[in-house]
């Protein structure tokens, strides 16, 4: 089984000039290879990071359709524009209402924080945050909770990396799994390599769960 991609960071559509200066998306080869294999067509997707909405444009194109939380407004609101099917909720993902239906994957790439970061990314950057250890503790909380919508069958596969700057290496990736501890069966890791460096790596993994 191989456990490494390389991705050639494929974005179909640019997106507008009041986000240009902040386009990141993952990769839609990223949410192609993992809809694809952990859904049929028909199935459900949800990610609580949607962004500008994505992993629900990729899944819609693959007959799938599902739902996303976002926390700034602009973004859910653009996102919902390009959707037919899904939706995207403005909000935190911590205060959303349980949904009734399950998802087949959960699938996201959560927003960074580099241990030396004075801003909570689960707010939007809008206030301080207490530690980096806060925010990988509420991070992992965050996953445990949202897995509890997963199917039976279903798969959480979170995309990150660890972070390398000139004050030193935060290993968000093993520090996110170490705090995920028992809540998931941990099936592996798949690691995605890119053309350029970004926070200092040209690679950065999928962490893939199921529920027990």
């Amino acid at each position: 089984m191989r456990t490494w991609f390389a991705d050639p960071d494929t974005r179909s559509w640019t997106l507008p000039s009041l986000f240009s200066k902040d386009d990141v998306r993952l990769s839609e080869d990223v949410i192609t290879r993992y809809v694809e294999q952990f859904t049929r067509p028909g199935g459900r997707v949800f990610d609580p990071f949607a962004g500008y909405g994505t992993t629900l444009v990729v899944a819609e194109r693959l007959g799938r359709s599902g739902e996303g939380c976002e926390i700034i407004k602009d973004k859910a609101d653009y996102a919902n524009s390009l959707l037919a099917q899904s939706r995207v909720h403005h909000g935190d993902v911590r205060t959303l209402e349980p949904a009734a239906e399950t998802f087949d994957l959960i699938l996201s790439s959560p927003p960074y924080m580099n241990r030396v970061d004075d801003e909570d990314p689960l707010s939007g950057y809008q206030r301080p945050v207490l530690s980096y250890d806060a925010y990988v503790a509420e991070l992992a909380e965050i996953y445990r909770s949202v897995s509890s919508r997963l199917s039976p069958a279903g798969r959480l596969v979170v995309q990150l990396q660890n972070l390398r700057t000139a004050s030193g290496v935060t290993p968000l990736v093993f520090d996110l799994h170490a705090a995920i501890g028992d809540a998931l069966v941990f099936l592996g890791e798949e690691i995605t390599l890119w053309e350029q460096d970004s926070y200092g790596y040209a690679h950065g993994y999928c962490l893939i769960y199921q529920p027990k």
